[in-house]
């Protein structure tokens, strides 16, 4: 140490080295947990329970028929399925329960009854029972 610094030292005390280092380590290895787990989430956990609407075609005026895939995982589920006029009011909508472990080859039909013609039909709102 020179004159000056033996002089600071003296006045103030040391200097902490280390501690800083430390905390940036800890708060990186925190931040790296949080990422992983959000990328763990978000890509490559399973779903517990969902559904796509391949294609739909109404059938009458008071009911609209759609072809979808489902993909459960180990328990049963269910999802809604709406039915929407042209101005995009709900005019119709059902529950759909799922069994457990349902695949999502396989390609299945439901059919909505409406109060007024529909021209759209949408999945929505699926969860685990």
């Amino acid at each position: 140490m020179s004159k000056t610094e033996d002089v600071l030292a003296a006045r103030y005390g040391k200097k902490k080295t280390g501690g800083r280092v430390a905390v940036l380590v800890f708060v990186g290895v925190l931040l790296a947990l949080f990422f992983g787990f959000g990328i763990y989430w978000n890509f490559m956990a399973k779903p517990a329970v969902s559904i796509e609407l391949l294609s739909f075609e109404p059938v009458d005026a008071n009911h609209i028929s759609g072809k979808y895939t489902a993909l459960t995982g180990d328990q049963a589920g269910s999802c809604v399925v709406k039915a929407f006029d042209g101005s995009g009011q709900i005019v119709g909508y059902t529950e759909l329960a799922l069994a457990a472990g349902t695949s999502d080859k396989i390609v299945s039909e439901v059919i909505v009854k409406t109060v007024l013609p529909a021209t759209i039909l949408k999945a929505d709102a699926c969860s685990v029972k």
